[in-house]
């Protein structure tokens, strides 16, 4: 408590939110896949859908994202078709921005299709007890 104190953490989450949302609110404007985009400070979770009109949730790619963003270097907790970022309160301003960039190459991979050998429509949570088979 005293470093979050002594270094304004909570103040700092804060402005750092903002700037989070504003690119994931972005990636939602740009992408039909993205459905909506809500949070708090930087604890921020976008939901994965089929098309924005339906908002019908797309759990199968948002765990497409979710494995083109590990091969980003970016690791997101994703369960069904929400995908939660919640980064370290010391991260920086171009970390966010660089975290942003590789979240979206990571929907364009997904939305192009990639990887192509891997099912998606099994949960892939190590809790779930099942493992991904390639196809």
């Amino acid at each position: 408590m005293q470093i979050v104190e002594r270094d304004n953490l909570a103040a700092w989450a804060k402005i750092l939110g903002a700037r989070l949302t504003n690119g994931l609110e972005k990636l939602c404007q740009n992408y039909d896949a993205i459905g909506d985009v809500r949070g708090k400070g930087l604890y921020s979770m976008i939901d994965v859908v089929t098309d924005k009109k339906s908002k019908r949730p797309d759990a199968e790619m948002a765990e497409r994202i979710r494995y083109n963003a590990a091969l980003e270097g970016l690791i997101f907790i994703c369960v069904k078709n929400f995908m939660r970022f919640c980064p370290p309160l010391i991260i920086t301003e171009g970390e966010i921005d660089q975290a942003v960039a590789g979240l979206e190459r990571a929907i364009n991979g997904a939305l192009a299709g990639y990887p192509k050998n891997v099912d998606f429509r099994a949960p892939s949570s190590l809790a779930s007890g099942q493992e991904r088979v390639p196809a």
